[in-house]
């Protein structure tokens, strides 16, 4: 029951907000320019990345107006923004679905994400591969492109 009023008085105060005209400046001190991933740097990984989750297991992700200020280091040093699925799907003709009595799909941000646990030991195995293959020279961007 308390539930519940909080919940209609927090939707009557923003519908009350909605109504108020209201103006606003915004001002941006640090521009955090968008994430790109050099093709040098995935044609490099991607072998690296395949032998960790599987071939049939990477799907291209398409371009989004989302950022993160990983780009300010990725466009300094190099490197790349992969996304670790963490959720119990399945590919279905290039597209995530969700398994089938599963807990389903949710973005992050929303108040349903979760991260399976058993998507933990990919993303370590990922990193310490990646680092590791860097580090000994099997990943070069750009090297195999001379």
């Amino acid at each position: 029951m308390k539930t519940r009023f909080l919940r209609a008085a927090s939707t009557a105060g923003a519908i009350a907000i909605l109504a108020a005209p209201l103006a606003a400046q915004t001002t941006f001190h640090q521009p955090v320019p968008a994430v790109h991933n050099a093709s040098a740097w995935v044609d490099a990984a991607l072998p690296t990345i395949e032998d960790v989750v599987g071939e049939g297991c990477l799907i291209e992700v398409p371009a989004t107006l989302g950022y993160d200020d990983v780009s300010v280091f990725i466009n300094r040093y190099g490197g790349l923004y992969v996304m670790l699925g963490c959720q119990e799907v399945v590919i279905v003709n290039g597209a995530l679905r969700p398994i089938p009595g599963g807990r389903g799909v949710a973005v992050n941000h929303s108040p349903r994400f979760y991260a399976a646990d058993e998507a933990l030991g990919f993303g370590v195995r990922l990193h310490a591969r990646i680092a590791a293959d860097h580090l000994s020279g099997a990943l070069v961007p750009g090297a195999g492109s001379e």
